[in-house]
């Protein structure tokens, strides 16, 4: 090669060396050998982006005195050998057959990087792969793990990419496949046989993202994808390392956002599993089943019922599994009635639907608007087999069916959850955790366990309070009942001020004035047997009381006169309670208060002796405190 051919080259291929050249340490640190441009490389590699350090070694490259240019030559070779680009070096040098990443494989990594950015897993045993293979170097391995976050991860490892040879294409949609992400390399390829999560049910993750990490119990969870192939070992040691049970949870949504739809659709199934319909019903809504009945045509050459049949449960099971193109149309309007098609069964053709607008969905049923959407979205390809038209049997029952389940399964209301997690430090002393406690409470074995095996009562009384605040709404009222039958009603009070017992609301009408008196003097009588109170007990007592004067001074009380039945507010009976004072800790961990207990004021027709009895008590022993 003469001087003149070596700068002829480096002009004519200026823009692809920008782009693909990979100014990597190894490559420097054969470079920096030769003397000819080793003054210059300290300013070059000082330049702010990979692209301009490439580029002043360009123009670097080009000021080399002709006398030099072979040597200077020479040594960019061996630099780009020894750094794994021989593909790079052929471009001076043809000795091999590697060549630069291809036109339409370089685009496919640009336009795809964002997409990829979303579903790919690098840690998730593609690294480990790749390095196992010698596709990167372990220098380029580093450099991804050196990343923050998935995107991050994943932008680094394409930037490498685009920078290899053509063949390394193939072998990371190779590797992708291999560690078992087949839905990734379908990105890059368009080809497999699965699909990314869908944008809407992604969506779906992220805009219940509080409510499920709030109401999902974690333990038994993970055992239960791994066995359905959802999650892989890395995935479970990436979960369980974290520290709480919510940090958990939240991770494991992370990864599910990065599978693919097959894969959430077994996620929604592990839930339902592991007794969390309530959760499934929030995101997903109620399940409805439709069988499918096709009108065939008999007069079809060849015909076979039973060849059609299979034929048409495999292309919608892999139309709805896979985001398949030819079914828009039906998902719009499924999308519309906030319906999902969660699965094609056996048993003739059964199509699964997971549906909140009931109401929506019924109307497209009873028009036969949904049997028009099948019959569009299936029919023409297997027309020549005898398919004519496709209806969808779903009996009235189920729709009604489902509206219940969805008003039922509601998730625990933050005040509720509120109420149960706040009440832990009055309840750790009261609360006693029976046999008979947990036999009245909608607990499955897994659950029932944890709290049984809980190592201190503390543990029990808190274990039992996050469990029922991770169950649906209907769990709050359970409790409360459970805690009434079992001769708790004080802990009921706790947790709940305005709660009535059954036999409480069956009785005379003056009941719900007592019930708020005796949860008065459950609060009292509480904090009289604390060893301490700090301030936030002092916060807990005074929501507690708060909420007794409101639902006091809102309280009717119907009485009869003489055959008439009157409603009197009873306004005046309770005056509202002043907050518990600022209160000073002393050294020991008690409080003093600063001014006296909070009382019920009495109404003129009553005594105080007595409440006023009560206080100066309260007031003696919080000032001993």
């Amino acid at each position: 090669m003469t001087k003149m051919n070596f700068k002829n080259l480096i002009k004519q291929n200026y823009l692809i060396l920008l782009e693909r050249l990979d100014f990597s340490y190894e490559f420097v640190g054969v470079l920096q050998q030769n003397e000819i441009i080793q003054n210059q490389l300290s300013s070059i590699k000082e330049r702010p982006t990979p692209r301009d350090k490439i580029d002043a070694l360009l123009v670097a490259l080009l000021d080399v005195h002709d006398n030099f240019q072979e040597l200077a030559m020479t040594n960019v070779i061996q630099a780009l050998k020894s750094s794994g680009q021989s593909h790079i070096a052929n471009i001076f040098c043809r000795e091999s057959d590697e060549v630069p990443m291809s036109y339409e494989h370089y685009r496919q990594l640009q336009t795809k990087v964002a997409k990829l950015c979303e579903y790919m897993d690098p840690e998730n045993g593609l690294l480990d792969h790749l390095y196992s293979t010698e596709v990167i170097t372990p220098s380029e391995a580093e450099r991804v793990r050196y990343a923050t976050g998935y995107n991050e991860m994943t932008r680094k490892l394409i930037e490498i990419f685009m920078k290899k040879s053509d063949d390394t294409f193939e072998m990371l949609v190779k590797a992708l496949n291999d560690v078992g992400q087949i839905h990734v390399s379908y990105i890059l390829t368009g080809q497999g046989n699965a699909r990314p999560l869908s944008q809407k049910l992604r969506d779906k993750l992220i805009l219940n993202r509080a409510k499920l990490i709030a109401s999902i119990y974690f333990k038994g969870l993970v055992s239960v994808l791994m066995s359905k192939r959802v999650f892989t070992e890395y995935d479970q040691q990436h979960v369980e390392s974290k520290q709480t049970e919510n940090e958990k949870i939240e991770k494991t949504l992370d990864l599910i956002a990065r599978k693919s739809q097959s894969a959430f659709c077994e996620f929604i199934v592990a839930l339902v599993e592991t007794k969390h319909e309530h959760v499934v019903v929030e995101m997903m809504g109620g399940e409805i089943a439709a069988e499918v009945e096709f009108i065939i045509n008999t007069n079809v050459p060849g015909y076979c019922e039973e060849n059609l049949q299979t034929q048409l449960r495999e292309m919608m099971r892999s139309a709805f599994d896979n985001n398949e193109v030819g079914v828009e149309e039906l998902g719009d309007a499924l999308d519309n009635s906030s319906t999902y098609v969660m699965g094609v069964e056996e048993g003739s053709i059964i199509v699964k639907f997971r549906c909140k607008d009931v109401e929506a969905l019924q109307e497209l049923h009873r028009s036969e608007t949904l049997d028009e959407l099948f019959t569009r979205a299936f029919c023409h390809p297997l027309a020549r087999q005898g398919l004519k038209y496709i209806r969808l049997h779903m009996a009235n029952c189920q729709f009604q069916q489902c509206a219940e389940t969805v008003a039922a399964l509601k998730l625990m209301t933050s005040e509720h959850r509120k109420a149960l997690l706040s009440s832990g430090k009055l309840l750790m002393h009261k609360l006693i955790v029976s046999d008979d406690l947990l036999n009245k409470l909608p607990l499955c074995r897994e659950r029932r366990k944890a709290i049984e095996s809980a190592a201190m009562h503390e543990d029990k009384v808190n274990t039992l309070l996050d469990i029922v605040s991770r169950q649906p709404d209907s769990a709050f009222t359970q409790l409360l009942n459970a805690l009434n039958d079992t001769q708790q009603t004080q802990c009921a009070l706790i947790i709940c001020p305005s709660f009535l017992s059954p036999r409480e609301e069956k009785a005379t009408p003056k009941q719900p004035e007592a019930a708020l008196k005796s949860a008065e003097d459950s609060m009292r009588h509480l904090i009289s047997k604390l060893p301490s109170v700090d301030d936030e007990t002092v916060t807990i007592i005074n929501n507690l009381q708060t909420s007794l004067s409101t639902l006091m001074c809102n309280t009717t009380v119907k009485k009869t006169h003489e055959g008439e039945t009157n409603m009197m507010e009873h306004t005046n009976t309770y005056q509202d309670y002043k907050p518990l004072p600022t209160s000073e800790v002393t050294s020991n961990g008690r409080i003093t208060a600063m001014q006296p207990m909070p009382v019920k004021i009495p109404s003129s027709t009553h005594t105080a002796s007595k409440e006023n009895r009560l206080t100066a008590i309260e007031n003696r022993k919080l000032s001993k405190r």
